[in-house]
C-alpha cells in the first residue's frame, strides 16, 4: 500500500510538467523548482544583472491558455485583464527542466526571460513582483499557467532569471506581492528619450509634469516607471515634460489619468496634439 501511495504522489509531481499529456487548451507546463531534474543552469555565463525587466506592451490575448480549465480537480477561470490586480503569497520558480518547452500561450519557455506562470491572469499580461523580504522588485510577462502542485500554497512560478533578480533562487520560494501592470497603448519602452511615432490626427496624451531642469523630470520619470507605467521625457523650448501615450481617444486617456493620479498621488493633465 505504501508503494502505491508513493507512486501516486510521483505521478502528481510529474504530470504538470508534461503538457502534451494533458491535451487541453491550457497546456500547463510549469511546476516550480522542486520537480526531479529541474534546477538552475550550470556553468552559465549570462549576466543576469544586465537582463532588463519585461516591457509592458499592449497586445491581443494568445489563442491558447485563456479558456476555463481544470487541473487535479481544481477549476480555473482566467481573468479578462489585470487591472487593479493585487495579491500576496508564495512564489516559486522553474528552470532547466522546462527550458525550450512550449508555455500555455504557445511561446517557448526561456529561463533567461523575465516571465512567469500564473493560474488565472490573462496570457499575456504583466506583473510587478516584489520580494517582501528584501523589497527587490521586477516586472515580468505572464505567458504560462501554473503552479499546479499545491496551488493553495503558491501563487506564481517565476522564470529562473526573474527569481534570481529577486533573490529567490537559493531558497526556492519567497513571499511576494503581485501587482498588475497595464501597458500604455502605443507607448515606447521606458528610457526612450523621444515620443512614439507621430500620428496624423489629433491624439490624446497624459502630461505628468513639466520642469525647467531635466533632473527634476528624470526623478518623476523614474517614479512613474517604478509604478510600471510606460513613459518618456520630451524637451521643448527648455521645458522637460514627462508624458505617456498616445491613447486611442480622450476617454481612454481619462481612465488612465485616474489610475495614474491614484497610484502616484499627482494630477496628470490630458493634452491633445497633432
Amino acid at each position: 500500500m505504501n508503494k502505491l501511495l508513493k507512486l501516486a504522489w510521483l505521478v502528481i509531481l510529474i504530470l504538470p510538467g508534461a503538457c502534451s499529456m494533458l491535451g487541453n487548451d491550457t497546456q500547463p507546463s510549469s511546476s516550480g523548482q522542486f520537480l526531479p531534474g529541474d534546477g538552475m543552469p550550470k556553468g552559465s555565463k549570462v549576466n543576469i544583472g544586465a537582463i532588463p525587466d519585461a516591457v509592458p506592451v499592449a497586445s491581443p490575448l494568445s489563442s491558447t491558455g485563456n479558456k476555463p480549465y481544470t487541473v487535479f480537480g481544481y477549476q480555473y477561470k482566467p481573468l479578462k485583464d489585470a487591472v487593479g490586480y493585487r495579491q500576496e503569497g508564495v512564489a516559486s520558480w522553474y528552470g532547466t527542466k522546462f527550458h525550450g518547452r512550449k508555455t500555455s500561450s504557445g511561446e517557448p519557455y526561456d529561463m533567461y526571460a523575465m516571465s512567469a506562470a500564473h493560474r488565472t491572469l490573462p496570457l499575456p499580461s504583466y506583473l510587478r513582483v516584489t520580494n517582501l523580504a528584501n523589497q527587490r522588485s521586477v516586472i515580468v510577462k505572464v505567458n504560462d499557467r501554473g503552479p499546479f502542485v499545491d496551488p493553495q500554497a503558491r501563487i506564481i512560478d517565476l522564470s529562473y532569471v526573474a527569481a534570481a533578480k529577486l533573490g529567490i533562487v537559493a531558497m526556492g520560494t519567497a513571499r511576494v506581492r503581485l501587482e498588475g501592470v497595464i501597458p500604455d497603448p502605443g507607448a515606447v519602452p521606458q528610457g526612450n528619450a523621444g515620443p512614439p511615432a507621430q500620428v496624423s490626427k489629433e491624439a490624446s496624451y497624459l502630461q505628468m509634469g513639466a520642469f525647467s531642469e531635466r533632473r527634476n523630470a528624470t526623478q518623476l520619470f523614474n517614479r512613474v516607471s517604478h509604478a510600471g507605467i510606460a513613459a518618456y521625457i520630451v524637451e521643448s523650448d527648455g521645458v522637460y515634460k514627462v508624458k505617456s501615450g498616445p491613447y486611442v481617444d480622450a476617454d481612454q486617456a481619462l481612465r488612465r489619468k485616474m489610475e495614474i493620479d491614484r497610484l502616484l498621488n499627482i494630477e496628470a493633465l490630458v493634452v491633445f496634439e497633432r
